[in-house]
């Protein structure tokens, strides 16, 4: 590991002024038109233009930045609602006009004075990518669909449930799933979902408005459907839509056949018939729902003494995080839903939000965003802001191999070894079970924006019929409307459209360091960090063999990894008998 300790230090302007109003574009303006008008004469002069406008970036990121943490961490606060419409609306459109016009200076005159350094390789593809994208009259098309966004956050951030006489957060609603009486369950998923109808409506026109804009901004662009522009807009270089369906195809010969023995273990545990949707968390030895923490506080010091086993550095990074609070883990009234981390690019720090109850799966998440926090401390050192957006596929190695290498010291959050058995089961288990999933939504988006016709009819009518191809172990009679309308907590479908596959990409990619760590934990970790400081300066391929990992989601390495997970599951599930039958 190259790095020595945990450095903190932020950026030092030497472009923008320490004092720019945010109020109106003015100052900002200034600033980006000086760029385009500089004279560039040599390699040097551009260079010197690409670092100004890199300084831009990280100010404008780290404000846009911290305008939405503040938006979904106060869905109902009216003033920072305002402040973050107020930015998307009225400072960022007109910054992305200047930054196209930039960034077309920038490789005109790369044509005159080349950029020889390797280092600029990425970065000048990224540009011309960007360059080829491009559209003014998409500023304005892009800047509703991040309002529509904004309004699907509000929407099910102030959702509250009644249940039994006390009001919950979606979070908190979601808990009782885990209960073992099973009517009290069946009775907090109906408050949920009936809750939820309420809404519906809502939910859909603001869905059905994102559909109509994205279209037309892949129109507006010259291609055929959305789902193409977005396969260039993210960068999507090393594999195309027909690798995808091949890939779910994959999943549905090769892992729903493990899926299946999984739910029929569940339902033979729980003596019944058909699995509800309710029976989906529940423990299966009827044993009370894991707690491994009591409040946010003591999640996040038994985190950090999980991380500082793992290395002491990773320690040292989420101490640092909590002394500067750049962590929101509690779940409340009126915060949005789910779990991100973000990069506040001048003060060159990670911030995670979550929504944290008491599960083991809040646990689950901090762990995971804690792995994209230790990639934003790595790639910090990257000069040029581009390489701070690393490809998805590779950020989410960093965030789920977290998750698979702490099991070794997840002692800290359940003392006692069958407690510990049986989450790392439920680890190990969620990870087969997370690949259908995947393949429902990644194939519901593809069909969204390849078809004509997506009205509420079809709509649903395709839904149910990726659930019953993939989820055919779930029985929703009687549960007609979640059944039709479990997508729309799906807030990738809202939020990011189409980043969802990488999940699967990146779960083969976690398991194979898992795989390396229990063979070797410290040139494990050291190589972990290490590639990860690449950022996004490299080619994904690369990034992955950085790391000591390949980028190979073939049905060959499907299986084996498969099969890794199987075996160490197989083992922990034998342990877990052995321990209950000593007890009885």
């Amino acid at each position: 590991m190259k790095e020595k300790e945990t450095e903190y230090k932020k950026m030092k302007r030497k472009f923008v002024p320490e004092k720019i109003s945010w109020e109106s574009f003015s100052d900002l303006e200034k600033l980006y038109k000086s760029l385009q008008d500089r004279d560039i004469n040599s390699r040097e002069s551009l260079e010197k233009l690409i670092c100004d406008l890199n300084e831009i970036k990280k100010v404008f990121y780290e404000k846009r930045n911290r305008a939405y943490i503040n938006m979904t961490s106060h869905t109902n606060n009216k003033k920072m609602q305002a402040e973050y419409i107020h930015f998307i609306t009225k400072i960022e459109p007109k910054a992305k006009e200047y930054i196209f016009k930039i960034h077309e200076k920038i490789l005109k005159n790369n044509k005159k004075y080349p950029l020889i350094s390797s280092k600029y390789n990425i970065y000048i593809r990224h540009l011309k990518n960007h360059f080829k994208l491009f559209r003014k009259k998409n500023i304005e098309l892009e800047k509703q669909e991040e309002k529509l966004a904004n309004e699907y956050s509000k929407i099910m951030g102030n959702m509250m449930f009644s249940f039994r006489g006390e009001n919950y957060t979606t979070q908190q609603i979601y808990k009782f799933l885990e209960e073992r009486d099973r009517d009290l369950r069946k009775e907090a998923y109906n408050v949920f979902w009936k809750e939820s109808k309420k809404e519906i409506n809502k939910i859909y026109n603001v869905f059905q408005k994102q559909i109509k804009i994205r279209n037309k901004i892949a129109k507006n662009a010259d291609f055929k459907n959305y789902r193409d522009y977005k396969f260039e807009e993210l960068e999507r270089f090393y594999y195309t839509p027909r690798d995808c369906f091949l890939f779910h195809e994959n999943i549905r010969k090769n892992i729903l056949p493990f899926v299946n023995k999984i739910m029929e273990r569940r339902k033979k545990a729980l003596r019944i018939n058909h699995l509800k949707p309710w029976d989906l968390h529940v423990d299966i030895y009827g044993k009370e729902p894991l707690h491994p923490f009591s409040d946010a506080e003591e999640l996040l010091s038994k985190t950090i003494e999980i991380f500082k086993r793992v290395h002491p550095e990773l320690g040292k990074k989420v101490t640092l995080m909590k002394k500067k609070r750049m962590l929101d883990l509690e779940s409340r009234e009126g915060k949005a839903p789910g779990g991100y981390m973000t990069n506040l690019s001048e003060i060159q720090l990670p911030f995670i939000f979550m929504n944290a109850v008491g599960t083991h799966r809040d646990a689950l998440t901090l762990l995971h965003e804690s792995g994209h926090a230790f990639h934003s401390f790595s790639y910090s050192k990257q000069p040029l802001e581009e390489y701070h957006d690393a490809p998805s596929e590779i950020c989410e190695v960093a965030s789920m191999s977290m998750e698979l290498i702490t099991m070794d010291y997840w002692d800290i959050f359940y003392n006692k070894k069958e407690d510990l058995l049986r989450a790392k089961i439920r680890q190990l288990e969620s990870i087969i079970t997370l690949f259908p999933w995947i393949s429902i939504i990644d194939l519901f988006q593809h069909w969204l924006y390849t078809e004509e016709s997506s009205n509420r009819s079809s709509l649903i009518n395709k839904w149910k019929s990726l659930i019953d191809a993939f989820h055919s172990y779930i029985d929703y009679k009687g549960s007609n409307f979640s059944y039709s309308y479990t997508w729309i907590r799906q807030l990738h479908l809202f939020e990011v459209p189409f980043y969802y596959i990488e999940y699967a990409f990146a779960q083969l990619g976690a398991i194979q360091l898992w795989v390396n760590y229990k063979k070797n934990p410290q040139i494990t970790i050291n190589q972990y960090m290490d590639g990860l400081s690449l950022g996004g300066s490299r080619p994904l391929p690369e990034l992955y063999k950085a790391i000591g990992i390949k980028f190979d989601f073939s049905e060959k390495m499907l299986k084996k990894l498969l099969n890794e997970v199987n075996k160490e599951l197989e083992s922990f599930l034998k342990e877990l008998n052995e321990i209950k039958n000593a007890n009885n």
